[in-house]
């Protein structure tokens, strides 16, 4: 029964994550298309507030009496700094991912932003060897020499467009931008499962420790925007689209620590992929955007890399050090 349970759960995170994370990423194309600018290190500020909010919610949820509660946030969620230090690695992370995406969605299309974001199964494969010692299989080694393949394709059918993308960004750094932000992303996200997996800890207190950190790196991040904030505020250039992209931004960070709680990276990518897909389409009728037959190649290589790394036969082991 456990196990179907967990299986059960398995499918419901990864189908929640395909959907708003295709969800988001449109969400947040249409608040750059706005006429009226808006400073995007605010939603990350707010999001990691509303995320924080919410944990709190669900901790609360957990338990069947308020005294016990009260407890738990008294002993656990404040009475170990150890490890709630824990967390400030992956949360200030997270921070940086989240602004460098924001960066990256300004600069570039929605299908061109989301193939080039599966670049992130190549550094969480390589901090999942360094960090949590796994091995890969040869099915593993050959899935990331074809999403190597997939994002040159990519690439390439993108330089076409004379090193500018249909909305007027710059293909070279909006690349770069989601490069860092996968770098970022397969760090915290191993480190992150780590310190989950690793000991008995609510998955909640664990996103209220990533919240407190995300608020307070993302506040120290607005410093450099501290005269412009002063004189329009914080909420200049709100508008509907942009209060939903926080929201979905806070729901995606919970349904991240949900997949890695009951699946891992590996299974996170590989939802990822069927995003990508959905993500093509949506551009193709929402922004008008062409596939050329060398983005189409990539394209594939790309899901048939995600869905040949994530497959479960041969997949990677734990390298036990009492061997």
């Amino acid at each position: 029964m456990s196990t179907s349970n967990d299986n059960f759960m398995k499918l419901v995170c990864l189908s929640a994550m395909v959907f708003f994370n295709v969800s988001l990423i449109i969400t947040m194309k249409h608040t750059k298309n706005d006429t009226i600018p808006y400073n995007s290190k605010t939603v990350v500020l707010f999001s990691e507030l509303l995320k924080m909010v919410a944990s709190f919610f669900f901790l609360y949820y957990e338990h069947d009496h308020f005294s016990d509660f009260q407890k738990v946030v008294r002993e656990v969620v404040f009475g170990k700094p150890r490890e709630i230090l824990k967390m400030a690695v992956p949360s200030t992370l997270y921070t940086i991912q989240s602004n460098l995406l924001f960066y990256g969605i300004s600069q570039l299309d929605v299908a061109t932003y989301q193939t080039l974001l599966q670049s992130k199964i190549f550094t969480t494969s390589f901090f999942s060897v360094t960090i949590l010692k796994r091995s890969l299989s040869t099915n593993q080694h050959v899935a990331l020499f074809l999403l190597f393949i997939g994002i040159s394709f990519v690439q390439v059918s993108q330089m076409g467009r004379t090193q500018k993308t249909g909305d007027d960004g710059n293909l070279m750094f909006g690349s770069a931008a989601i490069l860092l932000a996968s770098v970022s992303s397969g760090f915290a996200g191993i480190f992150f499962e780590k310190v989950l997996k690793g000991h008995a800890t609510s998955i909640w207190v664990r996103n209220i420790h990533l919240g407190f950190f995300g608020t307070l790196s993302s506040v120290v991040s607005l410093l450099s925007d501290f005269e412009s904030i002063q004189s329009e505020g914080l909420i200049h250039g709100y508008t509907n689209y942009v209060v939903l992209a926080i929201a979905l931004y806070a729901i995606n960070g919970l349904l991240v620590a949900l997949v890695v709680k009951y699946a891992d990276n590996i299974l996170k990518c590989f939802a990822s992929a069927i995003a990508v897909v959905l993500s093509v389409i949506c551009s193709i009728y929402m922004f008008n955007f062409t596939a050329t037959p060398s983005f189409f190649a990539g394209l594939i290589f790309i899901i048939l890399s995600v869905v040949l790394f994530s497959t479960p036969t041969d997949r990677y082991t734990t390298i036990s050090k009492d061997r």
